[in-house]
């Protein structure tokens, strides 16, 4: 096990800490954030100072780049509410989509388990990954790496308030079009001749397919991730950044694949959760706070990265990555 140095977090940074009310629940629905923890932070939470023009930080949010506000602090609260009140209705009693499309049959009958045990043990590590994604874009990068690591409250605020609305039109847009399409999962067919073909034969999810929460989840995060270390110097800069992505983009393809050898999903299900989540988790970021795309975080391009390097081991950082 590799020994990590610790953190050096001065008073400063734990009374600003302390000063935004961060509280989080431990519920969780499924692989969805808490939302009810998300609302206490953005009604309770309050934006840390602007850093300064000579910042001794190693992390500097750019003065070209967007900063959360007040605007985000509202929608995002809006958008979790939204969350809530749709997961609050009944569940569905019957399914309105039920054909497979386009590679569904295929991608189902070549990645299928044949086997109860095998679909039960796909299933619950596609949840492990899933809930593991949210941990580099919530608790990582902007409470550990920015906040305690880099003493950076404003860096840490900025991340932790984007990945928050990243990740509520991710579930919210998710749990409105499981209700709309009413897609039966692939499972339900089956389950009308063997009664345990799988444990959610009778479950209230079984005509909730389209599209898969898990793999928007993860593709969320993965393009967080990505987004936010081709712009900011995380782990230091260099491959650790980028090692960072590949590896969370393999997470979401893991993810993804599992939900399809575990009969939860067809494989459209999963191709559209992919696209949708990236497209919150990387091109939001990217276009509206970056307003840019960049290659790589380098440390020489800002001074104060170059002459302050990363004070904690990258590997413990990226091991939560999936």
């Amino acid at each position: 096990m590799l020994a990590l140095p610790a953190f050096r977090a001065g008073p400063s940074w734990l009374a600003s800490l302390a000063m935004r009310g961060s509280v989080f629940s431990s519920r969780l629905s499924r692989v969805r954030l808490p939302a009810a923890a998300v609302i206490a932070l953005f009604v309770l939470g309050a934006p840390p100072a602007r850093a300064q023009a000579t910042s001794p930080h190693r992390l500097e949010w750019q003065s070209n780049w967007r900063r959360v506000n007040g605007v985000e602090y509202a929608a995002t609260t809006g958008i979790f509410a939204t969350f809530v009140a749709v997961s609050f209705l009944p569940p569905l009693e019957a399914a309105l989509w039920t054909d497979p499309v386009v590679l569904d049959d295929v991608t189902r009958s070549g990645l299928g388990a044949r086997s109860p045990a095998g679909r039960q043990l796909a299933s619950r590590i596609s949840d492990v990954l899933a809930l593991l994604s949210y941990l580099p874009p919530i608790i990582v990068d902007p409470l550990l790496v920015a906040g305690i690591d880099d003493e950076n409250p404003d860096v840490a605020w900025q991340l932790l308030v984007i990945g928050m609305q990243s990740y509520g039109i991710t579930v919210t847009v998710n749990a409105i079009s499981k209700r709309i399409f009413a897609r039966s999962r692939p499972y339900t067919a089956p389950c009308e001749r063997d009664a345990h073909y799988i444990e959610d034969c009778e479950s209230a999810g079984r005509f909730r397919s389209f599209y898969s929460g898990h793999a928007a989840v993860t593709a969320t995060s993965a393009g967080l991730i990505c987004a936010h270390h081709t712009h900011l110097p995380l782990y230091g800069g260099g491959n650790y950044d980028r090692m960072t992505c590949v590896a969370a983009l393999a997470g979401m393809l893991a993810t993804g694949t599992l939900r399809m050898v575990a009969d939860k999903h067809w494989h459209s299900d999963v191709a559209v959760g992919h696209l949708l989540g990236l497209s919150v988790g990387y091109l939001l970021p990217t276009l509206v706070y970056y307003r840019g795309f960049q290659s790589k975080p380098d440390p020489e391009d800002s001074p104060a990265a170059a002459a302050t390097p990363l004070r904690t081991a990258p590997v413990f950082s990226a091991a939560f990555t999936f």
